[in-house]
């Protein structure tokens, strides 16, 4: 089911890797200088799988934002002669399906696994803007103007346990109401007091009041 084979030197992959392994559902090949066209093939199969009857969903697909952004080129150099029409219709075909989570790995070797990534990557669908898409995201940016960063630590295996978590907190909003009239508290307490009576049709359970943090 999972397959890790990040941070190796891997320049091709075995054709049709994602079809014949029907059970998998994570794969995770960040840090490897796979070529643009294994990359095309690799992005391909994912699409196929998104379709398909196989037994298990492919949920993520790691790529770093290098590799996305190798592809990229690619794909701008092979549309450059197309008509306007024809520009359309070749994105739409080959947009990046949601499996794929990018991000910029921090290690590139050894036995540790830390990526870099925006909320947005963590639950994408597919089209969705993907990090590596527009030139210039192959690198973390120098200067970020966001202020929140999450560290999700896994216990054994390579994908963070946080990371459904994460993903799911994006997608909720409801933590945006509160923020609008968030200031500082001396208390939890105060917190969940103050949440209740801005918000009172917000969940009082653990996860509405994760959200709301």
């Amino acid at each position: 089911r999972w397959l890790y084979l990040y941070g190796n030197c891997l320049q091709e992959l075995p054709e049709g890797l994602l079809i014949g392994c029907g059970s998998l559902s994570t794969c995770l090949l960040e840090g490897n200088p796979l070529s643009a066209q294994t990359l095309d093939v690799l992005l391909r199969d994912a699409r196929c799988r998104e379709v398909s009857d196989c037994r298990e969903r492919l949920r993520i697909l790691g790529l770093d934002a290098a590799q996305v952004r190798r592809w990229c080129a690619e794909q701008e150099r092979d549309f450059h002669n197309l008509s306007a029409c024809e520009f359309v219709e070749a994105r739409s075909s080959r947009a990046l399906p949601g499996c794929v989570q990018s991000g910029w790995l921090m290690t590139t070797r050894g036995r540790w696994y830390a990526k870099l990534m925006p909320s947005s990557q963590v639950c994408r669908s597919a089209g969705d803007p993907t990090l590596g898409e527009r030139e210039g995201e192959d690198l973390p940016p120098l200067k970020q103007n966001r202020s929140v960063l999450m560290a999700a630590f896994a216990a054994s295996q390579a994908e963070p346990e946080w990371g459904g978590v994460l993903g799911k907190l994006h997608r909720n909003r409801q933590h945006r109401a509160t923020l609008a009239q968030y200031t500082v508290r001396s208390s939890l307490r105060g917190h969940v007091a103050e949440l209740q009576a801005h918000n009172p049709q917000l969940p009082l359970g653990h996860e509405g009041l994760m959200h709301s943090l």
